[in-house]
């Protein structure tokens, strides 16, 4: 009879499988997160440049469409329709996601606009500030408790926001407008009892009938630019589902592996990275007043970031 024994490697112990298989998803983890927050600070508004010939009204219609087709598609493989019915049936959840689908609407046309209109850089201070907005609406709607350092860097971010108003009130509000529409719907999402990639399939469906009814008035018009500006531009837009479903799937992926603390972290890669673009690749200016507003703002995210680890030090 075979030593027993030889069920595993010699040397190894199910202890030290476990950390190293712990270790592996980690880094896979990593690497999702990389793609996700990588792609969405630069692939992204890159893409958006690029199809900037088109109206935003008419990409956002377009984003929403191809979307649905995409999460449709991803949702089968998956196995999540079975889901997507189930949270269809559930009307406390049909209300939050008709809810959040306004706010994530609103989202998608500012940011396309921002880009498009040369203001990127105000659009990465919108989602830098996010998880600030983040936590006064945790106090405000879900009576979290505010430590005195998430209040100071609550202050110092109102304060740079105020500083971009008075010194450029007129692009200031693409900034808030991006903060409080990611932060309400996360907040909405938080509330709603639907996993990610149904819930985002479902927000997507109960725009689609104005998407589609606003394409086809483009399409009577005959102002369309879909099917009117060669088939290369038309694959770009039909592409605006890929770059909407591919980047929500691997964040997904990582959270399942990584950490929500890793994770949080990992979501300033997203505006550090939108931020170079802007400046270094659309070459949009950077002047003092929008130095003081990022100094700000990056001071008030240390101080967030330093009470974030200290909480999750005393829970250990």
């Amino acid at each position: 009879m075979a030593d027993r024994a030889t069920d595993q490697p010699s040397g190894s112990s199910p202890s030290v499988t476990n950390t190293q298989d712990a270790s592996a998803s980690a880094v896979t983890g990593v690497l999702y997160a990389l793609a996700a927050f990588g792609t969405w600070g630069i692939l992204t508004p890159i893409y958006f440049k690029i199809v900037d010939a088109v109206s935003v009204e008419e990409i956002l219609a377009q984003r929403i469409v191809w979307s649905v087709v995409v999460l449709a598609i991803i949702a089968g493989v998956f196995g999540q329709l079975s889901a997507v019915r189930k949270a269809l049936s559930n009307p406390r959840a049909l209300l939050y996601l008709a809810g959040s689908t306004s706010f994530i609407t609103l989202n998608w046309g500012v940011y396309i606009y921002a880009i498009q209109a040369n203001q990127a850089t105000e659009a990465s201070l919108g989602y830098y500030i996010t998880p600030l907005v983040n936590a006064s609406l945790g106090v405000l709607v879900l009576k979290e408790k505010l430590s005195v350092w998430k209040g100071g860097a609550l202050g110092l971010a109102a304060t740079g926001v105020a500083v971009l108003f008075v010194g450029e009130a007129t692009i200031a509000w693409v900034t808030v407008i991006l903060a409080f529409s990611f932060a309400i719907y996360g907040l909405l999402r938080k509330m709603a009892p639907v996993a990610a990639l149904p819930g985002l399939l479902i927000e997507t469906l109960i725009v689609s009938p104005f998407a589609l009814a606003y394409l086809i008035y483009l399409g009577g018009k005959g102002t369309l630019a879909f099917g009117a500006t060669g088939w290369q531009m038309d694959v770009l837009i039909a592409a605006s589902g890929l770059v909407t479903a591919l980047p929500l799937l691997w964040f997904n992926e990582c959270a399942k592996r990584l950490t929500m603390v890793t994770v949080g972290f990992f979501q300033y890669l997203t505006p550090t990275l939108l931020f170079l673009v802007a400046v270094f690749v659309f070459d949009e200016p950077f002047n003092e007043v929008r130095l003081i507003t990022f100094l700000m703002i990056w001071g008030a995210l240390a101080l967030y970031s330093r009470e974030l680890l200290r909480g999750r030090l005393r829970r250990r």
